[in-house]
C-alpha cells in the first residue's frame, strides 16, 4: 500500500482556530519554533487515528482553552494507492448539569469521504 498525506486540516483544534497545512508529494519536515504548532499537528494526526495524543495518552485534551462552544475536527485528505481519501473526525461536548453537579460528555464523529461511520467501520476502513 502507497500512502501520501496531501493536507491536513485543523478546526477548533488545540490552540489553532483553522489551519490548513500542504504536504508535499515527496518527503516533508515540519520545522518551527516552540510553540508554533509541531506536536499540535501530531496530536491531530493521532487523534484521528487512534485517539491517542502524541505521546500516546489516551483521550487527549483537543478543545482550545477558555473556548468550550466549538466543535474540534481534523480533516485529513490523501492517496492511498494514488486514490484519494479523505477522513474526518470531529468531537461534540455535552454539559449537562443536576444537583450541582456538571456532567461533560464528548461524542467523536468519524467520516471516511464525507460518509459517517461507527468508530469501529472507520478503524477498519
Amino acid at each position: 500500500m502507497n500512502l501520501k498525506i496531501k493536507t491536513i486540516t485543523l478546526e477548533n483544534f488545540k490552540g489553532t482556530r483553522q489551519k490548513t497545512i500542504n504536504l508535499n508529494e515527496s518527503a516533508t519536515n515540519i520545522m518551527g519554533a516552540n510553540g508554533s504548532g509541531k506536536t499540535t499537528i501530531a496530536t491531530a494526526y493521532h487523534w484521528v487515528f487512534a485517539n491517542t495524543d502524541y505521546d500516546l495518552k489516551s483521550n487527549p485534551p483537543i478543545f482550545p482553552v477558555g473556548i468550550e462552544e466549538c466543535t474540534p475536527s481534523v480533516e485529513i485528505e490523501m492517496l492511498i494507492d494514488d486514490k484519494p481519501v479523505k477522513v474526518t473526525k470531529r468531537q461534540t461536548r455535552k454539559v449537562t448539569e443536576s444537583n450541582g453537579v456538571k456532567k461533560v460528555a464528548l461524542t467523536n464523529n468519524y467520516y471516511c469521504n464525507d460518509v459517517p461511520m461507527s468508530e469501529r467501520d472507520f478503524q477498519k476502513k
